[in-house]
């Protein structure tokens, strides 16, 4: 009897304690943030969840849940919740017209008098925060910087004797040389379009400079995306694929499943234009190959008065959704995965470009790549992020089919002006 009392005892003590449990302030105070990113790199998905787990550490009544998306999948993604109103609370940005769709929509949080408070603000690059200003209001904060530059296998450049190219034409006798050697010039691997859309923009900005494609998207008078460097653009374009430059069945290779990457690792391939990130990237998958890149600018076009150091650029920022249960740890969030200690975390582990001033950056390349893009005479975002959304990716869609030769400079120029009648006048 004493035995069925006691038992009875406890378990009434438990019962009671779990109700208490139950309705007491922190149970019912806990609060949940969901936040999206694309960093599906293991190196950069750690960083972003160390800096997660700092903000659990100060935050423990908020649960974070970070999901992990490819890129492309990630664009289509976020623009089925933003349509639906159930975006995720943070999500990873670029800025430029994709984020600005969603401003207009007013589905990103305003941080301008957060980023005046305790001078958040002032510890970016400021060329960074313009990615994400549109008109008095800054809608994102970022992380990373990037520069768009050609990277090259240093030991086959030192067994034939090449130098890195400065001017088109040294490019495509370069190009022709490599194919002497039974090296596949230029690694590309074209399928998802971004990476072809590279050359586009550096040749129409060699070209015209960037004055012809802020003039064309502005509507200025006399200026379209049917002008004339734009059009020459696309030419300069497939005179590179009639040399030759690119590996075989390019237009249908996969670069997000590393069949670019692969070319360069194998020594198949000797050049590859592509982000700062590039470098880290190869240490991290192939380190014996990453301690041979070395890396140059685009070159410049003879004849062109256009100023060749301007670059193709972007960044990595993050923004917080409007809709948010919870906006302060929302901003609290937002400020832990882009502070100083995860711009260095970042920039140690992945190699890549902060945003953050006065990151140490303790690699040689590295901080050659940030000083290059600091004193570039103009950073152009990508086109398919500054644009519009449709008009973006009509970009990318027609940048491929000029590579792929199914339509000719002229004809992929009138169907963007065309586009860009209908979105922007």
């Amino acid at each position: 009897m004493k035995v069925r009392k006691i038992t009875w005892a406890v378990t009434t003590l438990l019962v009671v304690g779990i109700l208490v449990l139950a309705a007491s302030p922190v149970a019912a105070q806990r609060k949940s943030l969901e936040i999206w990113h694309i960093f599906t790199n293991e190196h950069e998905a750690a960083v972003i969840e160390r800096a997660v787990e700092r903000f659990r550490a100060d935050y423990p009544d908020v649960d974070v849940t970070i999901t992990v998306t490819d890129n492309d999948t990630y664009k289509t993604k976020l623009q089925v919740a933003m349509a639906a109103g159930t975006p995720p609370d943070v999500f990873n940005s670029w800025g430029g017209g994709w984020l600005e769709a969603y401003v207009d929509a007013g589905m990103v949080l305003p941080l301008t008098e957060a980023l005046a408070k305790d001078g958040w603000g002032d510890i970016y690059v400021p060329a960074s925060l313009e990615l994400a200003k549109f008109g008095d209001d800054y809608y994102a904060v970022p992380l990373t910087l990037a520069v768009v530059v050609f990277f090259y296998n240093q030991q086959l450049f030192d067994q034939y004797g090449w130098e890195p190219p400065e001017t088109w034409s040294e490019l495509l006798d370069l190009v022709a040389d490599m194919r002497s050697k039974g090296i596949i010039p230029i690694s590309l691997a074209n399928r998802t379009k971004w990476p072809g859309a590279f050359y586009f923009i550096y040749l129409a900005h060699r070209v015209g400079g960037h004055e012809v494609f802020l003039n064309a998207y502005n509507r200025v008078p006399g200026y379209g995306f049917d002008h004339e460097a734009f059009v020459r653009a696309g030419e300069l374009i497939q005179e590179l694929v009639r040399a030759g430059a690119f590996p075989p069945g390019f237009n249908g290779l996969d670069h997000d499943v590393g069949q670019a990457s692969a070319l360069m690792y194998s020594g198949r391939a000797a050049m590859h234009l592509m982000g700062s990130w590039f470098p880290g990237q190869a240490r991290a998958e192939d380190p014996e190959f990453g301690q041979h890149v070395g890396w140059f600018p685009f070159p410049r076009i003879e004849g062109s008065s256009a100023d060749p150091t301007e670059v193709v650029a972007g960044g990595d920022l993050f923004s917080v959704a409007s809709t948010t249960k919870h906006p302060e740890e929302a901003l609290a969030l937002l400020r832990y995965i882009t502070d100083e200690q995860t711009a260095a975390d970042w920039t140690r582990a992945t190699g890549r470009l902060p945003a953050v001033i006065g990151t140490p950056i303790d690699d040689p390349m590295t901080a050659d790549l940030m000083a290059y893009l600091e004193n570039a005479g103009y950073m152009q975002l990508y086109y398919d992020q500054f644009l519009p959304p449709e008009l973006g990716e009509l970009h990318k869609d027609t940048t491929q089919a000029i590579f792929g030769g199914t339509m000719t400079p002229l004809e992929a120029a009138r169907a963007m002006e065309a586009k860009a009648k209908e979105l922007l006048d």
